[in-house]
């Protein structure tokens, strides 16, 4: 990593928000790649973090500064009871961007919307600093009723229609953000999920002839079709295809509550899912690395068009191809046969016969599959790519 900026001359990047950090899953992993990603270009950066303080469990470059703000402090507390004191969520935050003697040339906000959009664009306007949202999904709940009267879905449509837009810059994760506010006057660049792609050393392994291997990590959200993958997986074993799934951060009772197994009142996991509940990241990454596909099937919804998965970034990383339907940005990354192997949707017959297709593979195709999948990584989600490009962005915004 070449930096050879004098430190007392770097400019001064913090990434602020309630999310957890290092711990945080899919958010910090990309807060993290794009902290790589500024100090290669010449930035210092901090992380402003609104969780409580915590052991970091895995290695942070030497550069990073974390600090914790304790912003989230109640989330035992009932969801009415939380959501009411978090109103005033970003005022810790912006008690320390005070604090601060030398205040922060760029304020990237990732997540926190409305309060936090509030809190730093005062501090913002008052110091003269430019304020950057980076805009990762557009979240949506279940049903109309949540999805219109929810304050906490207000608060989201709120920032997202009419704050977002008014501020200086707009880093976003995909095509479909990127489109719906290059009709505003602002300043927008897009940065996919970028990662440390050398420090993930790819399993490149022939499959074997008599089982697949294949993989899911992460939470599940109802965007997730895995109802439809059980489904396929029944039928599957049922003509004599042994494919085993294995799933990182779901357990065996969020198996058994999907409508599959709930509707027969089935009390115990089919042997051809093995479960592993939450699982470190590195397991989880290594999980991946040993399955011949990982699995990314998801509803054509606007939270999916508006997201990136970041386990496509990873599961390409580590060299293992995807079984999975084109939402969003993934249309520009997956090609069939190539590095992934492509339905056409999502119903659990077509998700069964891509299935079928990957276990009857043979050998030398899995294997260029798991080579290109690499490659397709290195060329299009390693943090190094995308230095000069936000180096650029936020020049073009500096006050």
């Amino acid at each position: 990593m070449k930096n050879d900026t004098n430190k007392s001359e770097q400019p001064w990047v913090v990434y602020i928000g309630p999310f957890n950090f290092p711990n945080g899953g899919a958010a910090a992993q990309r807060i993290l790649g794009n902290a790589l990603s500024l100090h290669e270009a010449g930035y210092k950066v901090s992380i402003i973090s609104g969780h409580n303080k915590q052991s970091i469990k895995h290695e942070l470059p030497n550069f990073l500064e974390v600090i914790y703000t304790e912003e989230r402090k109640y989330e035992n507390l009932p969801s009415f009871l939380k959501r009411f004191i978090y109103i005033s969520m970003g005022r810790k935050t912006y008690q320390w961007l005070e604090s601060q003697e030398k205040k922060p040339d760029y304020v990237i906000l990732y997540s926190g919307y409305t309060p936090y959009i509030l809190w730093l664009s005062f501090f913002c306007k008052k110091h003269r600093k430019p304020l950057v949202f980076d805009a990762v999904e557009w979240y949506e709940q279940d049903g109309y009723l949540k999805n219109t009267f929810s304050p906490y879905q207000i608060n989201i449509e709120i920032a997202m229609r009419f704050l977002l837009p008014q501020l200086d810059g707009l880093i976003v994760i995909s095509g479909y953000l990127e489109n719906y506010y290059k009709i505003y006057n602002i300043k927008i660049t897009k940065i996919p999920p970028i990662l440390d792609i050398e420090k993930i050393k790819p399993s490149i392994e022939k499959k074997q002839k008599d089982c697949l291997k294949i993989c899911y990590t992460g939470t599940p959200a109802k965007k997730d079709c895995l109802n439809e993958v059980f489904e396929a997986l029944e039928k599957a074993t049922t003509i004599g295809l042994n494919i085993k799934l294995n799933l990182a951060g779901v357990s065996e009772t969020d198996v058994l509550s999907y409508q599959i197994f709930k509707k027969r009142n089935i009390k115990n996991v089919p042997d051809y899912i093995i479960c592993h509940g939450k699982i470190p990241h590195q397991e989880a990454l290594n999980l991946v690395k040993s399955s011949d596909f990982s699995i990314l099937f998801r509803l054509n919804t606007r939270m999916s068009n508006a997201g990136f998965s970041t386990k496509l970034v990873e599961s390409l990383a580590a060299g293992t191809p995807l079984l999975a339907n084109i939402t969003g940005d993934m249309g520009d990354i997956l090609c069939n046969e190539y590095n992934s192997l492509i339905c056409s949707s999502v119903n659990s017959e077509e998700i069964f016969l891509i299935m079928r297709k990957a276990y009857f593979l043979v050998e030398q195709e899995h294997l260029n599959m798991r080579i290109n999948a690499r490659m397709t990584a290195e060329q299009n989600f390693d943090f190094r790519h995308y230095s000069k490009k936000i180096n650029q962005f936020l020049n073009s915004i500096s006050r």
